[in-house]
């Protein structure tokens, strides 16, 4: 894929990641920190970055699988990308985080635990599926859609047939719903239904159906105004409308769907119209640390955001106080990432290409014998 040319992606990827970091800063602080209440309803609904994120994670997963469809064993490859591109940050941050819940908060983490997130599969625990690794239950329903990618991609042929395969998922999420809520309490049936990749299934493979637009709408030149006010300017207005919760939040019987509705629509319109406030230096360059901005912001404003939020705590404006702390938050955050992205996200996407080149070289070394 054309770096410059996929510049619109990494942007909405780093806005993602910015909109979920915003949202926990008021969450996770103690003294907690709030946005002023003008805008609290928009920072509040900054959890679905992570909806934007599974939509955009389908979204180029096959870009990226049309474009290597010719590479010798492109399955054998496709999982050891997928394996070596989350894995390693993944491990570190987990080992990370089992020696701080022990020297920090006194607690030792199972082995069973530690297993279930070693292998991704903490989303099919019930008990388990938030895993010990603050905001991990994502990493397990994207390691999950992973897993079945390449089966989904295969029956999303074209236009018609991936949105067939969508409305087969929400069949499949509203029968998964009614058996769970079924055999479990309301409270443990909820927690494992809304991190399970069933019910965030359709989330991916609308991810899929925007590929197929892209791919049909991209060699066409649709008119800026009519790109901005019908692809931008209204899914923007329809968003705010849900977070100020003057519309009603649920389209098709969760909440959710409507807003990666919203994002699809959104992703072709940037895809059109690359506006320099959405498409910068700056968000294109947070989406490419996006994975490490994910993982390590929970940990940064429990620890540094508490601080910054005591030392602050007698300040009276709560709009500056708010901005302080986040500002303050997210320059910690973006150091630490860019670190994690060249010391560990890059090397490890390095190592998957060696590996993948040594089994090709291995091939080839038995092909002469």
């Amino acid at each position: 894929m054309n770096p410059r040319h996929y510049d619109f992606i990494d942007s909405l990827r780093g806005i993602a990641a910015l909109s979920v970091l915003i949202v926990h800063l008021g969450r996770l602080t103690t003294p907690s920190i709030e946005a002023p209440a003008w805008i609290f309803p928009l920072t509040d609904i900054g959890g679905t970055g992570v909806l934007l994120f599974f939509v955009l994670s389908a979204f180029t997963l096959s870009l990226s699988m049309k474009s290597r469809r010719n590479e010798a064993n492109p399955l054998r490859n496709y999982f050891i990308r997928r394996f070596f591109r989350i894995a390693p940050l993944f491990y570190v941050v987990m080992i990370a985080t089992y020696f701080r819940d022990i020297y920090v908060f006194g607690v030792w983490q199972p082995w069973s635990e530690v297993l279930k997130s070693m292998f991704f599969v903490l989303n099919f625990f019930p008990g388990s599926e938030q895993g010990f690794v603050w905001a991990s239950w994502t990493i397990g329903a994207e390691m999950a859609f992973y897993a079945i990618f390449p089966l989904v991609f295969m029956l999303s042929k074209g236009l018609s047939s991936s949105l067939l395969v969508l409305l087969l998922s929400f069949l499949v999420r509203w029968t998964w719903k009614f058996f769970i809520f079924n055999k479990m309490g309301a409270a443990e049936a909820a927690a494992f239904y809304s991190t399970s990749i069933i019910h965030h299934l359709p989330h991916f493979i609308m991810g899929i159906v925007t590929y197929h637009v892209y791919e049909a709408t991209k060699h066409i030149k649709l008119n800026r105004i009519a790109c901005f006010t019908f692809l931008l300017a209204l899914p923007a207005l329809i968003f705010t409308l849900i977070a100020y919760k003057v519309i009603n939040y649920y389209v098709l019987d969760d909440r959710s769907t409507s807003c990666s509705l919203l994002f699809s629509i959104i992703i072709i319109g940037v895809s059109q119209l690359p506006l320099k406030a959405i498409v910068n230096r700056f968000t294109i360059y947070v989406g490419k640390i996006s994975y490490s901005v994910y993982l390590i912001h929970a940990n940064v404003i429990y620890f540094a955001g508490s601080k910054i939020s005591s030392l602050l705590e007698g300040y009276d404006h709560s709009g500056w106080k708010y901005a302080l702390c986040l500002v303050c938050v997210l320059s910690i955050t973006l150091a630490l990432s860019a670190l994690s992205y060249v010391i560990i996200e890059k090397n490890g996407n390095r190592l998957g290409r060696n590996f993948i080149d040594w089994l090709n070289q291995k091939k080839m070394n038995y092909i002469k014998c």
